[in-house]
């Protein structure tokens, strides 16, 4: 196992430990609605605190080289205990936080069906965001 990989469930396990309790959020997209917005949106909603950060050009090329982005490509949360010298856990793939940012928000369906539906609906829109961004 890589030690990214060690210090990634070593870090998940505490937060879990505490029950996914106090922890800083950092969306990290291109300075675009879409891939990143159903999140947003959740986040929102759910007035659950983030910060909102824009990458573009150099400084997209700059973190993309140096492997910040999972899979080369945002959007992506950055996961940090407050208070911790751990390094963040990076999650990708715009379909995961926007299913995380729903959890977090408490706007997940109780029933196993309905959260399906959810996430058909969900999913709809996002190949809707590929036919026009």
């Amino acid at each position: 196992t890589s030690m990214r990989a060690q210090v990634a469930a070593a870090f998940c396990s505490s937060l879990w430990r505490k029950s996914c309790g106090a922890m800083s959020l950092r969306l990290v997209y291109l300075p675009f609605r879409a891939m990143a917005e159903a999140t947003r949106m959740m986040l929102a909603v759910g007035k659950v605190p983030y910060i909102d950060e824009a990458v573009w050009g150099r400084e997209f090329s700059r973190r993309r080289k140096q492997g910040a982005f999972p899979w080369a490509k945002t959007p992506v949360m950055i996961i940090e205990e407050p208070g911790s010298s751990a390094p963040g856990l990076t999650v990708a793939q715009s379909g995961a936080l926007a299913r995380f940012a729903a959890k977090r928000a408490g706007l997940r369906p109780a029933s196993d069906i309905d959260d399906a539906i959810a996430d058909s609906v969900f999913e709809l829109g996002q190949e809707l965001c590929t036919i026009n961004p």
